[in-house]
């Protein structure tokens, strides 16, 4: 004992762990190399028996005398440690959550594309039949008209010229569809805004439709009761608008569709219904019949044709016009679409 000064060991230590960093409260003792013997403690309980003790021998060299043993416990390590830790560990539990994250998100993105590639799969597919269609209706009317027979039949060559124009129209108005769904996509597609008469505008799709409803014995009912109807708009992109709706209404009606068309007066808004009889949806497609290429499935309806972009240009034509427009359907029952437009202000 009287060769170590506890006052200057404790001096000591202190020195030495403030140079290293170590700011820690601490015990430490002074006891016999040889023997259990306690010269010295600044704590007497039994603090020095743990995982936080360390301990040296304090005159390694010495032979005869006791070498003494040195040890320094420190009770708030744990504590210190994992206070310190808390960064580490939020750092880590935060940098394994963005991994989880984009990991889920690369996943969704996968199935997404993997949707997306399948739908423009079904899309050129269906692009395909629908152009090859009117293409071979008017190669054989061609060559039915080189027939040098047909040369006095007026009648039969008026009516062949008549399939062909026919089946140019419709091919032009293929072409038309998707090159307004690739101006929209690029934001290239321009608007001509003027006043339209919507209850006229519909009266006058309706006539044109009138051989469409013939061949498939529709029955369609007009109730323009909106005594304001007028709306600043583009008049081609909403008679195409209407048009897509009662189209979509023909072709997924079973027999005998029946079709009301509806126009209302909700407050300073323009409502226009469509109306039918026909496949109707469940919830599942109705959340998605707004997306491009996204086509109803038919069942047995097997000649239900289209690229599934009309209703996608539909709805973003209207969003266009300030408007809106949401659908109620049944399965089985028919399906109804409602689309909200602001009146044209009276000056």
């Amino acid at each position: 004992m009287n060769r170590v000064n506890p006052v200057i060991v404790d001096t000591l230590l202190r020195s030495e762990l403030q140079q290293r960093g170590i700011n820690l409260a601490y015990n430490f003792r002074i006891g016999s190399a040889n023997s259990d013997s306690l010269l010295f403690a600044t704590d007497k309980r039994n603090v020095f028996e743990n995982d936080n003790t360390y301990s040296t021998i304090l005159f390694p060299k010495e032979i005869i005398n006791d070498s003494g043993v040195l040890s320094i416990t420190f009770p708030g390590k744990t504590r210190y440690l994992m206070q310190h830790m808390n960064f580490v560990l939020a750092s880590s539990a935060s940098l394994l959550i963005v991994m989880i994250g984009c990991f889920a998100f690369t996943i969704l993105t996968i199935f997404r594309q993997k949707k997306i590639s399948e739908m423009k799969t079904d899309f050129i597919n269906n692009m395909t039949h629908e152009f090859k269609t009117p293409v071979a209706t008017i190669m054989i009317a061609s060559e039915a008209l080189k027939d040098p027979e047909l040369t006095e039949d007026k009648s039969r060559i008026q009516r062949l010229a008549g399939i062909i124009y026919d089946e140019n129209v419709r091919l032009g108005n293929h072409i038309e569809r998707v090159l307004n769904i690739a101006r929209i996509d690029r934001g290239d597609l321009r608007l001509d805004f003027k006043p339209i008469e919507v209850n006229d505008l519909i009266s006058a799709i309706t006539d044109s439709m009138d051989l469409q409803f013939s061949k498939k014995d529709a029955k369609v009912t007009l109730e323009l009761h909106a005594l304001r109807s007028t709306v600043t708009g583009d008049e081609l992109h909403l008679s195409n608008v209407i048009f897509n709706l009662i189209d979509n209404a023909l072709k997924y009606s079973k027999d005998d569709p029946q079709i009301t068309i509806v126009t209302g007066n909700v407050g300073k808004s323009l409502v226009i219904k469509v109306r039918d009889n026909g496949i109707g949806m469940n919830k599942d497609q109705l959340s998605k019949i707004f997306e491009q290429f996204y086509r109803i499935p038919t069942g047995n309806l097997h000649d239900v044709k289209g690229f599934g972009l009309g209703l996608s240009y539909v709805n973003n034509i209207i969003k266009r016009h300030q408007g809106s427009i949401r659908v109620k359907s049944e399965k089985d029952k028919g399906s109804e679409f409602e689309i909200t437009l602001p009146l044209t202000q009276e000056k």
